[in-house]
């Protein structure tokens, strides 16, 4: 090897090294499927050379989708929580007056009997 054909690697002038897309590609059978399509760009002397580099996304996305769902769920569950939890204080705080008001009105049932009793003619006669 001589020094002019050395594998000495450079950018093209005024080229960037690499650039990546989401393309779609087609499988043998038919199918397509996401893909990042990275191409560099170099040049070995005076000779411009392309390389590509092909990464399958299908896997990505729908894990990505997985996460998606998953968080989606998550949130779902933890309003039905905050839901439950704000009817259980309601229903705490509706309790504690209404239970108030049946013993007040139990106590006062019990005095106005005896105090009835009382006065009743028959309880005299007893």
């Amino acid at each position: 090897m001589t020094a002019t054909s050395s594998a000495i690697c450079a950018p093209a002038s005024g080229a960037s090294s690499a650039s990546a897309r989401i393309v779609v590609g087609l499988r043998k059978s038919g199918d397509t499927f996401p893909m990042e399509l990275s191409v560099g760009e170099f040049l070995i002397g005076e000779t411009r050379f392309f390389t590509g580099f092909v990464r399958d996304l299908t896997e990505r996305q729908q894990t990505e989708k997985r996460l998606q769902d998953l968080q989606s769920e998550l949130l779902h569950v933890s309003r039905l929580s905050a839901m439950g939890q704000m009817a259980s204080t309601l229903a705490h705080e509706l309790n504690q007056p209404l239970t108030a008001i049946t013993n007040y009105l139990q106590v006062r049932g019990a005095c106005w009997r005896t105090r009835r009793a009382a006065r009743s003619p028959t309880s005299s006669i007893r």
